[in-house]
C-alpha cells in the first residue's frame, strides 16, 4: 500500500508529464477536425503527413525540455521527501511523448471501414505499457500496484 507521501511523489511527476502533453493541445484542437479534409486533395495526403510528423517532432522537443529541465527544477523546488518525483518524470514524459505520437499518427487507421487496426494498436500499446510498468517500477523499489 502506498503512503500519501509516496502517492504525492507520483502525482507531482504525473502533473509535470501532463503539462508537457497539454502544450500540444492547441495544435490538436486545430488539426484534428481539419485532418480528414486534406485526404481528398491531390497534395492533401502529403500535407497531412507533414503536419502529423511536425506535431510528433514538437512533442519530442517538449518532452526533451521537460526531461532536461523538470528533474533539476523538482530537485530544487521540492523537499527531500519528494525528490523521487524527479527520477520518475523522465519515463512519464517519454510515455506522454509516445502517446502524443500515436495520437497524431493514427489518421490512416480511421480511414478504414472497420476499426480493427485501432483496436489492435490500442491492445498492443496497453500490453507494452503494462510490461513497462511491471519492469521499471521494481527497479525503483516501488511495487507496481
Amino acid at each position: 500500500m502506498l503512503s500519501l507521501a509516496e502517492l504525492a511523489t507520483y502525482a507531482i511527476a504525473m502533473q509535470w508529464a501532463m503539462a508537457a502533453s497539454l502544450l500540444l493541445e492547441p495544435l490538436g484542437l486545430w488539426w484534428f477536425p481539419k485532418r480528414f479534409s486534406f485526404i481528398n486533395c491531390s497534395t492533401g495526403i502529403a500535407h497531412a503527413a507533414l503536419v502529423s510528423i511536425s506535431a510528433c517532432q514538437l512533442s519530442s522537443l517538449i518532452a526533451a525540455g521537460v526531461i532536461t529541465i523538470g528533474p533539476m527544477f523538482l530537485t530544487y523546488w521540492l523537499p527531500n521527501d519528494f525528490h523521487a518525483s524527479a527520477d520518475i518524470l523522465p519515463i512519464l514524459a517519454t510515455m506522454m511523448m509516445l502517446k502524443q505520437a500515436s495520437t497524431y499518427l493514427n489518421m490512416g487507421c480511421y480511414q478504414q471501414e472497420d476499426g480493427r487496426s485501432v483496436l489492435l494498436i490500442n491492445v498492443i500499446s496497453a500490453i507494452v505499457a503494462i510490461t513497462i510498468i511491471f519492469s521499471i517500477f521494481p527497479i525503483w523499489g516501488c511495487p507496481p500496484y
